[in-house]
């Protein structure tokens, strides 16, 4: 038997995770993140020593600058050693609490900023988004890295409603069938009044009126879709860190890093949607965008 067959479930998302963002993709991923995983991957289960070794050596050259001397030895123990204490876990567990803050968008200082998990807070603010206009939202999810379920994968969805000047972050950690029906039936009820806006496609939602901005706006047509980022450099000169796209979604606590992620995407897209529209010389109403 291989090392990575005896990975757990987790185990196993978090080395593909990583091989495919550090080893094959270089992209950036912050060191709250890569930690976060470690931790929730190294609960309840040891790393085989060969695997543990090796993610070991592909996550250190990124780590070593920014975390101290104990928290470098809290990941090495949760890798690479068959026992690791409970202190060293709870400073591999404070490490993202720790770090340096690497997203900052003061232009969402202008929005009335809603994070919630309660589903009939999420509910009533979205029914505050159907009145008074028909102008387009502007939506964006983020998904579970460790699903049991494949169809219960989403972990939180972002809703822009610029008219209003409202961003709200439902987060939906705790993902169950009835749940997710429900977070179905209150965005698709939304898009029968204002158009979704997305970037890409949102397969978890049966949308009235989608529009997938990605689509039209890649410059080598849909057979290569551009990146969010790639968009927002090319177009506007904007740059978009992308370091907590792989970060726990379902944690208890989103660090602010997350949170300005999670909202600053779909902002993103209302930006290259007003930019497009205005491209196209169609008539601009200030009042609907």
């Amino acid at each position: 038997m291989d090392g990575y067959s005896k990975l757990t479930f987790k185990q196993k998302r978090l080395k593909d995770t990583l091989h495919k963002h550090i080893i094959q993709r270089n992209s950036e991923i912050s060191a709250a993140t890569i930690t976060q995983l470690i931790h929730v991957a190294r609960q309840g289960a040891v790393f085989p020593s060969d695997e543990g070794r090796l993610i070991w050596n592909w996550v250190r050259p990124r780590l070593e600058r920014r975390l101290t001397s104990n928290e470098m030895e809290s990941v090495y123990f949760a890798l690479c050693s068959d026992h690791i204490s409970d202190p060293y876990m709870r400073i591999l567990g404070d490490i993202r609490w720790n770090q340096r803050r690497l997203l900052d968008y003061p232009v969402l200082d202008d929005y009335h900023i809603i994070v919630t998990d309660d589903d009939r807070k999420a509910r009533e603010e979205i029914s505050k988004m159907k009145r008074d206009t028909t102008t387009p939202v502007y939506l964006d999810t983020e998904n579970n890295l460790f699903p049991r379920n494949e169809h219960l994968k989403l972990a939180a969805v972002t809703i822009c409603d610029v008219y209003h000047g409202t961003i709200l972050l439902w987060r939906v950690p705790k993902l169950t069938p009835n749940r997710l029906q429900f977070v179905r039936d209150v965005v698709e009820k939304l898009s029968e009044i204002r158009q979704v806006v997305t970037w890409g496609e949102e397969r978890d939602f049966v949308l009235a009126k989608p529009y997938d901005l990605q689509k039209d706006l890649s410059i080598s047509g849909p057979s290569q879709l551009e990146s969010l980022k790639d968009a927002a450099w090319r177009m506007l000169g904007f740059r978009l860190i992308k370091s907590e796209t792989v970060s726990d979604w379902t944690a208890h606590r989103l660090t602010p890093d997350q949170v300005e992620y999670a909202l600053m995407d779909p902002l993103m897209v209302y930006y290259l949607h007003i930019r497009e529209v205005r491209r196209l010389a169609q008539p601009y109403d200030r009042e609907r965008y």
